[in-house]
């Protein structure tokens, strides 16, 4: 299904919801595949059981499972498909879907004071964006035409997935009907596209320049991000197998290998992740990992995750962080995934595409290791992020679902 008319989804306090499921419980690839599975695994640990049972029913309940995935282990059935879409995108069938995947602001129509540097936190700038003029910001009308594009397709597939689920709950003693075993498949893809685009949306180069594709366009070096043997000091390469946003595709390479071009897209799809990961393994400090998500088996879990998790358990302690996560200005979803891509614009502006002294990258620049060491914790924190909202978001999809 392609996109209707934009529709306003929950009218209730989408935060308040969110906080009273997740928040106040105790247990309970924009990104590369690594970073998609982290997402899904993380919010598969904050949702609440009724919310599972829904997702695990509606991937693994039909006798033909549409997507056949390889997942690193551990991995919830959220995990399996989070990468489905990057692969989808390449078939005849969900060819059309690409577009879904990002936004292109158009930065050619923006003023040339868009460019200045402002004294305002990102934080500032996305709820009260007073140092900001407005169409610096991302503008759904003109950056969304027809909602082909990321936030259209979160509003479309959380509203396919919800009245699905409704179709599903009234007609469920009539489980042999044709009609209803299409329903079930609408479903099984909505839940699919939802799960991998929540993630998309919080890859700040995801909502970014379209003069640049995102950063596609601007081939970058790593210059000692590793401490891996090598004859150089330079990485060209990068383990992130799909660049230009889904419109090229290249064979799945080794961790910073050189057999294909770098750009800052798959710096932020990838690499940060792979050095991150990469540097840990190295390190022999023991792992703790905080309650109240402790799991007998944690040690198999990926040091992503852990810290995924000690990020989320930081901003629940400290209201303004877990406010500002949680907080939908009028609490419609519209809204909400507006504030998303905002908050992924700013970012990409003021983290991705500049230098710590606020100069431009430009194609063909060597990164230093201070590029990585500066924009880590912004990887981190939007994947943590990314992950809360998507639980948050199932949580409300499945809010209503008859028991």
């Amino acid at each position: 299904m392609r996109f209707g008319a934009r529709r306003r989804l929950f009218h209730g306090a989408f935060g308040g919801l969110v906080l009273a499921a997740i928040g106040g419980g105790g247990g309970v690839d924009g990104w590369g595949k690594l970073g998609h599975q982290a997402i899904a695994n993380v919010a598969w640990d904050l949702m609440n059981t009724a919310t599972k049972e829904a997702v695990h029913g509606i991937l693994l309940g039909s006798a033909e499972p549409l997507v056949h995935a390889i997942c690193d282990e551990p991995c919830s059935p959220l995990a399996y498909v989070a990468d489905w879409a990057d692969t989808a995108r390449y078939s005849k069938e969900y060819s059309w879907s690409g577009p879904l995947h990002y936004v292109d602001i158009q930065d050619q129509l923006l003023p040339d004071s868009c460019q200045s540097t402002t004294t305002a936190t990102v934080a500032q700038m996305i709820w009260n964006a007073t140092d900001w003029l407005p169409e610096c910001n991302f503008v759904p009308s003109r950056d969304c035409a027809d909602q082909q594009c990321v936030t259209g397709s979160i509003l479309n597939y959380t509203l396919q997935l919800k009245i699905s689920t409704s179709v599903q709950d009234d007609d469920s003693n009539n489980n042999n009907n044709m009609e209803d075993n299409i329903d079930a498949r609408q479903q099984k893809v909505a839940l699919m596209f939802l799960a991998h685009f929540v993630g998309d949306i919080h890859q700040p180069l995801h909502v970014s320049r379209e003069s640049d594709k995102g950063g596609n366009e601007i081939s970058v070096q790593l210059q000692n991000w590793t401490t891996s043997s090598s004859s150089s000091s330079l990485f060209t390469g990068e383990r992130h197998a799909r660049n230009l946003r889904g419109r090229a595709l290249t064979a799945y390479s080794g961790l910073h290998s050189s057999r294909h071009g770098l750009n800052l897209h798959s710096v932020w799809d990838g690499s940060i992740i792979d050095t991150f990961l990469e540097q840990g393994s190295k390190t022999e400090t023991p792992l703790h990992f905080p309650s109240p998500f402790s799991y007998q088996n944690h040690e198999n879990r990926t040091m992503l995750e852990l810290e995924m998790h000690r990020i989320i358990q930081e901003a629940q302690g400290t209201g303004s962080a877990w406010s500002l996560w949680m907080a939908c200005p009028h609490g419609q979803v519209d809204a909400c995934v507006t504030a998303w891509a905002q908050e992924s614009w700013l970012l990409a502006q003021e983290h991705a595409y500049v230098y710590g002294n606020g100069s431009q990258i430009a194609p063909g620049d060597a990164l230093p290791v201070d590029y990585y060491q500066r924009n880590l914790p912004i990887v981190l924190n939007r994947l943590s992020v990314a992950a809360v909202r998507l639980a948050a978001t199932l949580q409300a999809v499945f809010a209503t679902k008859k028991r």
